[in-house]
């Protein structure tokens, strides 16, 4: 059983970028929702986030609930969920280097995603790159995703604090993306899912600006989706925006 989530959604260029190379999808009756930011420059970023998504959504509705289905290998010690989410990222991964291959001044384009697939009482998510997925509970805001960038790896090794990374001119340098190489490297888990759970995907366009701290602050403060949504990108214009950004909020009914 899909459980229902209420959902609301924004998207921005940013005020100083040309283009909108970020997308999303909502896809409520598959239990499906995912970000994606495109990478590549003029034009190639935002064909590759369109294909991610469209070429998720495709796997998802062609494999159904069968296993027989998947044209990738599943992995028998997994979760179908998970096998689910893998699948359609690997398809969506060579579906985006294929056209690259066909579309020469595409070359070297590129998406991060991170996707949500809500089934019964769980919420499985996967994602590759720095787009990010916050649980939003008992009032406190917890990331559940780590960047896959050069900064969160200079963090980890403790040659940068969170607060320098922030600022640091290679905070948009991500070391895992869709269309990047023919395998790719996923983390993906799981959660248990209650009424009233909220969770919050977005693209680094958010969080390279706005603190974690503030978006708590705006989600305490308020209930509704859509006002959630238009304050939290409201927030990133008025410190400049530099990049597109892109703010997805979901919560779990039931």
């Amino acid at each position: 059983m899909i459980p229902k989530i209420n959902w609301a959604v924004k998207s921005h260029k940013g005020l100083l970028r040309e283009e909108n190379e970020d997308s999303y999808l909502c896809e409520p009756e598959l239990g499906l929702f995912l970000v994606v930011d495109g990478m590549g420059g003029h034009e190639a970023g935002e064909v590759a986030a369109s294909i991610a998504c469209q070429s998720i959504k495709e796997y998802m509705i062609k494999t159904g609930n069968s296993p027989k289905k998947m044209p990738v290998s599943f992995k028998k010690d997994f979760p179908f969920e998970w096998n689910r989410l893998l699948g359609a990222l690997s398809y969506a991964n060579g579906k985006i280097i294929k056209y690259a291959e066909q579309k020469k001044y595409l070359s070297g384009m590129g998406t991060t995603v991170v996707a949500c697939l809500f089934n019964n009482k769980k919420v499985s998510y996967a994602h590759v790159g720095d787009s990010r997925l916050y649980l939003f509970k008992e009032e406190k805001l917890k990331p559940l995703t780590e960047d896959h960038s050069w900064v969160q790896e200079q963090i980890k090794l403790g040659y940068l604090s969170k607060e320098e990374a922030q600022h640091h001119p290679l905070k948009n340098v991500v070391t895992r993306a869709l269309g990047g190489a023919s395998k790719i490297s996923v983390d993906i888990a799981d959660l248990s899912i209650e009424k009233g759970d909220r969770f919050l995907l977005c693209t680094d366009g958010l969080n390279t600006v706005v603190s974690e701290d503030l978006i708590e602050e705006i989600l305490k403060r308020e209930r509704n989706l859509e006002i959630c949504t238009d304050r939290l990108v409201e927030e990133t214009l008025k410190r400049g925006a530099p990049d597109n950004v892109t703010v997805m909020l979901l919560e779990v009914v039931f």
